[in-house]
């Protein structure tokens, strides 16, 4: 018998976690299902000891990568759409994965949907392939015989995720590369560089200027201790990364975050149309609004937005709707709040909240290419003032020996 650690929902649509001993993954499957339980995540527990962690993967085989996925998705979309079963469908899709592990778990899906499953059935046996989200967006798509029309949409969604990920992290390529540049340089010439002069001075018996003993204090430290500054700098780093993983620790600093003039301001805007995009769309595909809030919350990257999802719940169960909880908490935009009012009024909740979240996404990635417009400049200057501020202090103690030899 092998112990499994479930997190499932139940048919409150409450997020349950739990263990359960059954024989394999299929058998515990079947039983949560049993039990009124929909599984989102199955894994089996490991045992200590040096051969489970030499059997340890880093990386799951059946894991898809993120263009994986798009491209599995956007494969199965065209070809349902076509017309073929899905049999035939899942078969051309698992042919057309380039990497091992899509033609693996297209494998698994076919046998699962020629053994009598339906799509979303077997997508929830691999969990560690398809997050909770697709797969509740499957099964809105089969209950509703729209899952051609639901697997182009989340294709869409997946690509435009991936789109707007790839242009944040290539805007930001430069700016990174600037930072470790210039640290290097100031690292190089506070290391290398001022401490030759140190022993000039010393001879000639001038004081240095203030500015300069400061430079040839902290050049001397890099020098010595650049090893336990580095260890510093990352026990600094690890020590941040591990307290916010402490549910309450990561809500105050992400509502603190919230607050930050600029940055809180473009991170309440990303994430409003995270919020409402996927709200939006979970809606659209027939998922019930308690169900679907649950859902976001859990697939929302900022605390305090998802700690305030949590707080709407039970108020949207009671049948007051979601406008006025979500206007109550005034974490959301008032922009916000006022499309989604007048979705919830006019009875098209869902294309609202589709609408919202273009607005905002349009915003928040006008607001950052004006940061990033800024940003690189500003920090050009910082690092050129303290280049700058390095090679003046060099440059006075060298004028106070030419004033001493005078």
């Amino acid at each position: 018998m092998t112990v499994f650690r479930y997190r499932a929902l139940s048919k409150s649509g409450e997020i349950v976690v739990g263990t359960i001993d059954m024989p394999d993954k299929e058998s515990a499957v079947a039983r949560l299902r049993a039990g009124g339980h929909l599984p989102i995540h199955l894994d089996a527990e490991r045992s200590g000891g040096l051969m489970a962690l030499l059997n340890t993967e880093i990386t799951p085989r059946d894991a898809l990568s993120t263009k994986d996925r798009i491209v599995f998705t956007r494969s199965l979309a065209t070809l349902t759409g076509a017309g073929l079963p899905l049999d035939r469908a899942l078969e051309m899709a698992g042919e057309r994965g380039g990497r091992r592990a899509v033609r693996t778990v297209s494998g698994r899906l076919l046998e699962a949907v020629r053994g009598g499953s339906g799509l979303a059935s077997a997508l929830d046996r691999e969990a560690s392939a398809f997050p909770p989200l697709y797969r509740s967006l499957v099964r809105a798509g089969e209950a509703g015989a729209a899952l051609e029309n639901t697997l182009a949409r989340l294709a869409d969604t997946l690509e435009s995720n991936a789109k707007r990920q790839s242009e944040l992290r290539s805007a930001m390529i430069y700016p990174a590369f600037l930072v470790v540049t210039a640290m290097g340089s100031v690292a190089i010439l506070l290391a290398y560089v001022v401490p030759t002069f140190e022993p000039l001075l010393r001879d000639a018996g001038v004081e240095p200027p203030a500015l300069t003993q400061i430079v040839i204090a902290t050049g001397r430290l890099v020098e010595h201790y650049w090893l336990f500054l580095l260890a510093g700098l990352a026990g600094l780093v690890l020590t941040i990364m591990l307290l916010l993983r402490v549910p309450s620790v990561r809500l105050r600093w992400h509502r603190l975050a919230l607050s930050i003039l600029v940055v809180g301001r473009l991170w309440r805007e990303f994430e409003t149309a995270r919020l409402t995009r996927l709200l939006g769309t979970l809606l659209e595909n027939g998922v019930a609004l308690p169900a679907a809030l649950r859902l976001t919350r859990d697939a929302l990257g900022n605390a305090a937005f998802a700690d305030e999802v949590s707080r709407v719940i039970p108020e949207v169960e009671a049948g007051r709707g979601v406008a006025d909880p979500l206007r109550e908490g005034a974490i959301l935009p008032d922009l916000a709040l006022q499309l989604i009012y007048i979705g919830q009024e006019s009875g098209q909740l869902h294309d609202m909240l589709l609408k919202t979240a273009d607005i905002f996404d349009d915003e928040a990635k006008r607001g950052f290419d004006q940061v990033l417009a800024i940003l690189t400049p500003a920090l050009t200057l910082v690092m050129g003032v303290l280049i700058a501020l390095i090679i003046s202090s060099i440059l006075f103690a060298l004028f106070s020996i030419n004033e001493l030899a005078i």
